[in-house]
């Protein structure tokens, strides 16, 4: 081997091998500071963009989540309309068989009553709207529809008002059921496209640690190889002598 001075061979290779772990101790650092194992583009860039598409997914996922479950109130408010509704209706029907179909002042009231129900019914935002139920912007179109103020003044009236109110009650159901299939179905994308996302774009702690420990002790090692190595030079000075 050549005994040179101006081109210390060994102190570039240390100096080389210095400074690689040095970048893999700062990368190891930076991801167990911040969580993340992506912490700019130059980590992975093609991770990055994949993850980027699934967060969009997931917060778009998140939303549709939110709407059908609006959906699902707005329905449960309606039914609840029905439901009184009802029972008012099956009061009028007791009272017209009990008097002969002849008005009350309390038949009267109902039917006044009835009339408000269905006019708060007319006011839900449910009614003829397609709700988006998924991340790509899926809809459904919800099938319910405002009650309609019953004004049967006979028994046998009532009796058909009944059965009217009773069928918006069947659309309000079956627009409880299939919000609440979409909720489910959503929830399950958004955790399925979460642990995705995580897998990309968080930390493995167990192995950023071990990346640290390597790189420490290949820091402290090339720190003193590099030592070494910058005093091989000197040897060339028992030459001149």
């Amino acid at each position: 081997m050549a005994q040179v001075i101006n081109t210390n061979v060994g102190a570039l290779f240390a100096g080389a091998a210095l400074n690689k772990s040095a970048i893999g101790l700062q990368t190891a650092q930076q991801r167990l500071s911040s969580g993340l194992r992506i912490n700019s583009s130059k980590d992975d860039a093609t991770g990055l963009a994949i993850a980027t598409g699934y967060d969009s997914q997931i917060r778009g996922t998140n939303i549709a989540v939110r709407n059908a479950n609006d959906a699902i109130s707005q329905a449960q408010t309606l039914d609840g309309y029905a439901a009184q509704m009802t029972e008012n209706l099956q009061r009028l029907y007791e009272i017209f068989v009990q008097t002969g179909d002849t008005a009350t002042a309390e038949s009267t009231a109902l039917i006044t009553e009835n009339g408000r129900i269905a006019a708060l019914s007319a006011t839900s935002g449910l009614i003829g709207k397609a709700v988006t139920v998924d991340g790509s912007g899926g809809t459904v179109a919800a099938t319910s529809a405002a009650l309609a103020a019953p004004t049967g003044a006979t028994a046998a009236a009532v009796l058909t008002d009944i059965t009217a109110v009773t069928t918006s009650r069947q659309a309000y159901g079956a627009d409880m059921a299939v919000f609440s299939s979409a909720v489910a179905t959503m929830q399950s994308t958004s955790v399925n496209l979460s642990a995705s996302y995580s897998r990309i774009m968080d930390t493995d702690y167990a192995a950023e640690t071990s990346a640290q420990a390597r790189n420490n002790i290949l820091q402290q090692a090339g720190t003193a190889v590099l030592a070494q190595a910058n005093q091989t030079p000197q040897s060339v000075l028992t030459l001149l002598r």
